[in-house]
C-alpha cells in the first residue's frame, strides 16, 4: 500500500528534506517505492535550483514526487519539463463533474494523455462512485482516490482494517 504525503512550502525550506525523508524511511521500514511526496505549484515558485536539487535527491532515494491539484493553480506547463516529477494528480474539481460536463471530460482526458506522453503516473482525485471510476479507467487513468475507495478513518481503524490483515498474511506464510 502506497503512502502519500503532502509537502508544504515551509517544509521544503526547513532543513534538509531529503535527509528527513531518508531518516523517516529508515525509522519506519517503509520501502521508498511505496512513498509519494505530493507538491503543489506554490512550492515550485521558491528557489528553483534548491527545489530541483531537493527533488532529485528525494527521487534518488526511490521516492516518487507527484504534482498535486494539477490544473487549479497558476503553474505553467514548463514546470512539467523543468522539475523532476513522476506524476500528476488531477484535481477533484474536474473529476466531480466528469460524467455530466463535457469540458471537465475534455480537461481530464487531455491531462491523462499529456501525463502518459510525458511518462507520468496520473491519479484522479475525488472519485465518489463506480461510474466515474469506470469512465476514468476507459480514459486510461489507472489510479484514483476518493470516497468510492474509502472514507477518512482514525489511524487505529486503518491499522486494524488494512495493516493487521497484511501482517497476519505475511506472518502465516
Amino acid at each position: 500500500m502506497r503512502v502519500a504525503i503532502n509537502l508544504s512550502p515551509s517544509q521544503l525550506q526547513s532543513g534538509d528534506l531529503a535527509h528527513s525523508v531518508a531518516a523517516s524511511l529508515e525509522a519506519t521500514g517503509l520501502k521508498p517505492s511505496l512513498l509519494e511526496i505530493e507538491v503543489t505549484e506554490d512550492i515550485l515558485l521558491h528557489d528553483e535550483r534548491h527545489v530541483l536539487a531537493m527533488f532529485k535527491r528525494i527521487q534518488d532515494l526511490g521516492v516518487r514526487i507527484l504534482f498535486d491539484d494539477f490544473g487549479t493553480g497558476y503553474a505553467n506547463l514548463s514546470y512539467l519539463k523543468k522539475f523532476p516529477l513522476d506524476g500528476l494528480k488531477i484535481d477533484r474539481s474536474f473529476v466531480f463533474g466528469l460524467l455530466a460536463d463535457s469540458d471537465d471530460a475534455a480537461i481530464v482526458g487531455s491531462t491523462i494523455g499529456l501525463s502518459k506522453q510525458l511518462g507520468f503516473t496520473v491519479v484522479a482525485e475525488g472519485i465518489e462512485n463506480r461510474s466515474t471510476a469506470d469512465f476514468l479507467l476507459s480514459m486510461g487513468c489507472e489510479e484514483g482516490q476518493g470516497y468510492f475507495f474509502g472514507r477518512p478513518m482514525p489511524a487505529e481503524a486503518f491499522e486494524k482494517q488494512f495493516l493487521a490483515a497484511e501482517f497476519n498474511a505475511v506472518g502465516a506464510a
